[in-house]
């Protein structure tokens, strides 16, 4: 099943992310369970925001050091495990 660490930081990674959107879409715990929060599809998000909350993601986790993510990848995030596996690929990459 994996390193247990690494699936501890998965969990930590996707609990920030959930942060990072709830604070960037401004919505409060009543309206969005945790379930909700990673299927980011569900949420209805506009362009304009789902840049924002990269830009915050990629500021938050240090991922601007090993180039961002890139079109392609940003392309295919549909749920917070998705952003979570490009953090991680990221993270070990530098």
């Amino acid at each position: 099943m994996g390193n247990p660490e690494q699936q501890l930081d998965r969990e930590e990674i996707k609990a920030r992310l959930r942060e990072i959107i709830k604070e960037q879409l401004e919505v409060d715990e009543v309206e969005y369970d945790e379930n909700n929060l990673d299927n980011l599809t569900e949420l209805e998000i506009d362009s304009l925001s789902f840049v924002e909350i990269i830009f915050e993601i990629e500021d938050k986790f240090d991922v601007k050091s090993a180039g961002g993510f890139s079109d392609e990848q940003l392309k295919e995030i549909k749920t917070t495990d998705d952003i979570a596996d490009l953090i991680l690929a990221a993270k070990s990459a530098s």
